[in-house]
């Protein structure tokens, strides 16, 4: 499933093997992709392509999204992320591509925060940098990002306490 969820198969594992020897990349990282190569070999020869699980689903998917005629006129939301998987990535992808238009909402301050790893937003700051790239790469028109001054989903003096004092120490 974890193979299949990063879009990883023997082909893929195969040329990393090759990108890792020809770097002259340490002897245990090669070994370990080799271990790697040969489970998922193993797992295609036993499963073949009889058997498909919910990351199987996820492929399929995105290999159809091009050929749906309700895509084209649709407007798709995508909301409860920090990031995303290689797959997920490729849905979207192709949603980009065939869709009406995508938004994708992040729970992060702004682009100018977050891009140092030990920061609270690093991660939706670094997919929101990736969709970026992957609209980009794809030739998908981008709109201006909204970023919400002032909560709007939560109403509860506790949690807006919280969020206030999250970074200060000593907290009051």
């Amino acid at each position: 499933k974890e193979f299949s969820r990063y879009c990883l198969d023997r082909e893929t594992l195969a040329e990393f093997r090759e990108q890792l020897a020809t770097a002259d990349a340490p002897r245990t990282l090669q070994d370990k992709v080799s271990d790697l190569s040969l489970l998922v070999s193993k797992i295609e020869e036993r499963l073949g392509t009889t058997y498909v699980d919910s990351e199987g689903h996820l492929a399929l998917l995105a290999s159809q999204i091009k050929h749906s005629e309700l895509m084209k006129s649709a407007e798709i939301y995508i909301d409860g992320f920090e990031s995303f998987t290689a797959r997920e990535y490729e849905i979207i992808t192709e949603l980009m591509k065939h869709g009406n238009r995508v938004t994708v909402v992040l729970p992060m301050e702004s682009d100018l925060s977050g891009h140092a790893d030990h920061e609270l937003f690093f991660n939706p700051v670094r997919t929101s940098m990736k969709l970026r790239e992957i609209a980009r790469n794809e030739a998908v028109d981008i709109e201006e990002g909204i970023h919400m001054g002032q909560p709007l989903r939560f109403k509860n003096d506790e949690l807006c306490h919280f969020e206030n004092e999250f970074e200060k120490y000593p907290p009051k």
